[in-house]
């Protein structure tokens, strides 16, 4: 082998350890990305958590400006979270808005059979929103955990 022969297959060496060292680094970088991603998804989850600690506590009490006070983390889960925890975030605030809802007109209702029918839908309404919630909890913490371990 000549000195130019040698050449090339150092250069060839060189050249695949730098492909993977640039591939290490683009891992990397993802996963530092992801980190610096998770205290945004954290602060979703946190306010998800407060919006269902709000609705047990307050049950069909809630009121309408407490309610949207927890919008923004519904409108935050659409870019840092996947298609479907988003719609399940969505669902579950727009279950809570029902119950809002249905509490109002429960209030302008007349005594009578309406009434009975607004009232126990406005139950049912808040017995289906906190079973979402209990799912969308651990879709979020799945989806939160860093590792494994």
């Amino acid at each position: 082998m000549q000195v130019s022969d040698w050449i090339a297959l150092l250069s060839a060496f060189v050249a695949i350890l730098s492909a993977l060292y640039a591939r290490h680094s683009v891992q990397e970088a993802r996963r530092a990305n992801e980190i610096g991603l998770h205290n945004e998804k954290l602060k979703v989850f946190k306010g998800i958590l407060d919006l269902r600690a709000k609705l047990s506590a307050n049950g069909i009490n809630i009121k309408e400006y407490e309610l949207f006070s927890f919008y923004e983390y519904v409108q935050l889960s659409e870019f840092y979270f996947n298609k479907r925890i988003y719609e399940k975030v969505k669902d579950y605030f727009d279950d809570a808005w029902e119950v809002v809802k249905l509490r109002g007109l429960w209030e302008a209702a007349e005594e009578g059979d309406k009434k009975k029918e607004i009232v126990q839908k406005t139950h049912d309404m808040l017995r289906q929103a906190r079973e979402k919630a209990g799912t969308l909890e651990t879709m979020l913490k799945e989806h939160l955990r860093i590792s494994e371990t």
